[in-house]
């Protein structure tokens, strides 16, 4: 009797181990997630864009193991694979991914960073070095406008598995074979390129805007200012309120359509269309871009045209009186050219008026207003002072002479005043004809 239940018992357990073993067979082949592969490494047996089942993962080493063909697995870097929870989310990406497929890039300066997101503000995660090859895995619907250069964003992995986005201008997009998918110009194409770039002086482009405004800051609105060609000189020279370069050459070379890149100097001149380029270049260290345009308006008649609305703005003042008396702040005298002569300012210094102020300078009318002050304001008022210092009001005439209101000059942007200040300091003058 004992015998027969030894017998049971080791038989009951051998059937028990071959279906627990049968069980862990089963569970190791059942699928725990998907990927879909990015850039397998050469002589895998997986390709490009497939997706197939993930049967297990090793934090440790790194690794995804995919089912490649029922009874065939392949282990891969985990970053070579973009991994999903659910078989749909899976398919979705794969479809996405199909046009990049073939898709690399090869970065075309040193340095060029790889962001989180597509925001030239965002966090760097890598710096691409010139030369060096990435995966291409999806890009923007929009090309994007940074700071004066237009392209997509494009995510990118590179070889050490670092996933981000860089943009589209500084890469040169290739296949597999690293034949470029935007073929470059032959010497002709870059000849006229820039033969059309040499043959017109370019202005900023801020001049356009000025200009379609109607608000012309003369002190940055000037002939001098732009981006002047030299071709039988072989140079550039490039001079704006801020800075001045030149910018001899020899050698050149189109790495794309619309542009030029200049040996031996930072030069990179992009043509945006017949009438616009942007100029990139170093200063002191410091990569800069700006746009300029071709411009058909004659400079000094705008320059004129702006002088005599400044002028007829302070006839204006004049044929009221030539002399504003403040019960409060004193009289303040003017001559026909805008000079004037100001006595008992002294309550408003250090406040508005500057401790160094001598009660002299000159009135001008230099600044715009937003438009969401016309309401309330006729326009803006500028004590220039001597040394170059000003002191900007907000206006209202009225037949009983003439309110103005301090504006510092953190309410002031690119010649126009955008806002009131949050604790305004008031003056009213009657004017009186001397």
């Amino acid at each position: 009797m004992r015998v027969e239940i030894r017998l049971v018992t080791k038989s009951r357990r051998a059937l028990l181990f071959a279906a627990m073993l049968a069980m862990a067979t089963a569970c190791s082949n059942r699928p725990i997630g998907y990927g879909v592969v990015l850039w397998p490494p050469e002589g895998s047996p997986v390709e490009t864009g497939r997706m197939f089942p993930i049967v297990s993962e090793s934090e440790i080493n790194g690794t995804v193991t995919l089912d490649v063909a029922g009874d065939e697995n392949a282990a891969l870097d985990a970053f070579r694979v973009y991994r999903f929870d659910e078989r749909e989310t899976a398919e979705i990406f794969r479809a996405e991914f199909a046009p990049y497929v073939d898709s690399y890039a090869i970065a075309l300066r040193t340095a060029l960073p790889v962001r989180e997101r597509p925001d030239r503000l965002s966090a760097r995660v890598y710096r691409l070095r010139d030369g060096e090859i990435v995966k291409i895995i999806g890009r923007m619907d929009e090309p994007s406008d940074e700071a004066g250069f237009v392209d997509y964003w494009y995510e990118v992995l590179t070889r050490e598995g670092i996933r981000g986005w860089a943009f589209g201008y500084f890469l040169e997009l290739t296949d597999s074979a690293g034949i470029a998918l935007q073929p470059v110009p032959d010497r002709t194409q870059v000849d006229r390129l820039l033969d059309d770039v040499t043959s017109r002086d370019w202005r900023p482009g801020y001049f356009t805007e000025m200009i379609s405004a109607r608000q012309v800051d003369l002190q940055l609105f000037d002939p001098r200012f732009g981006f002047f060609p030299d071709p039988e000189g072989q140079s550039f020279e490039l001079v704006l309120p801020t800075h001045r370069k030149d910018f001899p050459y020899e050698e050149y070379f189109s790495p794309r359509r619309d542009t030029i890149e200049f040996e031996n100097t930072s030069l990179i001149i992009r043509v945006v269309s017949d009438r616009e380029i942007v100029v990139q270049y170093n200063v002191n260290g410091q990569e800069l871009a700006t746009n300029f345009v071709d411009i058909d308006q004659d400079l000094e008649e705008v320059i004129l045209a702006e002088r005599e609305r400044r002028d007829a703005l302070l006839q204006e003042f004049l044929a009221r009186g030539n002399v504003l008396v403040s019960s409060a702040y004193g009289e303040i005298a003017l001559g026909s050219d805008g000079g004037f002569v100001w006595q008992g300012f002294e309550r408003l210094v250090p406040r508005v008026l500057p401790g160094e102020f001598r009660g002299t300078g000159r009135l001008v009318f230099s600044l715009f207003i937003d438009d969401a002050l016309r309401d309330r304001y006729d326009g803006a008022l500028v004590l220039q002072l001597p040394g170059g210092s000003r002191v900007s009001f907000l206006y209202t005439l009225s037949d009983g002479g003439l309110r103005t209101v301090f504006v510092p000059e953190e309410r002031i942007e690119n010649a126009t005043v955008v806002g009131e200040p949050l604790t305004p300091v008031v003056v009213f003058f009657s004017f009186v004809k001397s």
